[in-house]
């Protein structure tokens, strides 16, 4: 192709990105009035302040260029509706938890009907196949070609079956988002939807903690039907009122946890800067990222920077 044609294509297929981001705000807009109806008399000017504030952040977003992350885009947008608010004196946690609460009582989407096959397997398993073998190679594209800001991160499979995949974020995309507009402090209700998702799914999702509550990396491990480890029931100061989303839900033992597989991390403190560094099965030595500055640390042992 000649290099004219590459500059007539670029800004067509530029403009059709930013069209598919702005999208995406557009299509959550009920959500966000409703949201900001519990803070504000005139909800409808907020969403539209924030829409202003989401535009003016496209040009710097990671994956604007390769918009197969929409969870960053989505993640932008309640950014930029809490930017709003925070304007009107509505902090990190008042909306965090109001995002929460919208999220956990959003009707589902309601699954398509699968049409007849010749094949044994049920379509829905070689979907899940299929998007996974695809999310395995996503994973191992980030560890080389990753740019600035976009996420880094690892599968993981256990062969004792205690659960069914799982994944170590070790550079996140949302926080690099958040921080570049002070406000890291919502960054753990971005982590805590999540759970939300995976309590109504029933996705059986648990973690000892992810990089925005402190922790080297986020250790996710799905087990389909399993009973779930929810952030914010082990780091309450940093996610306000969830209790009412989990219903019936109680703090897991630390004897059960180990039997998963998931002990609590254990602090470690070194050169007046206090760390998270995880006791896990799977190891891993090598650089974490929380935002900008650098932890180095393993997945097994406390480690000294001293």
């Amino acid at each position: 192709m000649s290099r004219i044609a590459i500059m007539i294509r670029s800004p067509m297929r530029r403009t059709t990105n930013e069209q598919f981001i702005r999208n995406v705000f557009d299509e959550a807009r009920p959500r966000f009035n409703q949201i900001a109806a519990g803070f504000v008399d005139e909800p409808d000017a907020i969403v539209e302040q924030a829409s202003t504030l989401f535009d003016k952040m496209i040009p710097d977003m990671a994956y604007r260029e390769k918009p197969h992350h929409p969870m960053v885009f989505e993640c932008s947008a309640s950014l930029a509706v809490y930017l709003a608010l925070k304007a009107h004196g509505v902090d990190a946690h008042r909306f965090g938890g109001a995002m929460l609460n919208a999220m956990s009582k959003a009707p589902l989407p309601v699954p398509e009907p699968e049409p007849e096959s010749d094949s044994a397997r049920p379509r829905s398993d070689r979907t899940l196949q299929e998007h996974l073998a695809e999310f395995v190679a996503s994973a191992k594209a980030s560890q080389t070609d990753a740019l600035p800001g976009e996420f880094v991160y690892e599968t993981v499979f256990d062969d004792e079956k205690k659960f069914d995949w799982g994944m170590n974020v070790e550079s996140c995309a949302i926080g690099s988002a958040f921080s570049k507009h002070d406000a890291m402090d919502l960054v753990p209700y971005m982590c805590a939807t999540d759970d939300v998702v995976s309590d109504r799914k029933k996705q059986g999702l648990r973690r000892s903690g992810t990089i925005a509550v402190g922790a080297s990396f986020c250790d996710f491990r799905f087990q389909r039907g399993g009973e779930p480890q929810r952030l914010a029931e082990q780091y309450p100061d940093q996610i306000h009122g969830t209790e009412d989303r989990a219903e019936g839900s109680k703090p897991r033992t630390r004897a059960e946890d180990s039997s998963q597989g998931l002990v609590p991390r254990t602090r470690a403190k070194d050169s007046g800067q206090t760390r998270w560094v995880p006791r896990t099965s799977v190891p891993c030595n090598r650089t974490f990222r929380r935002g900008s500055p650098h932890l180095h640390g393993s997945h097994q042992e406390p480690v000294s920077q001293k």
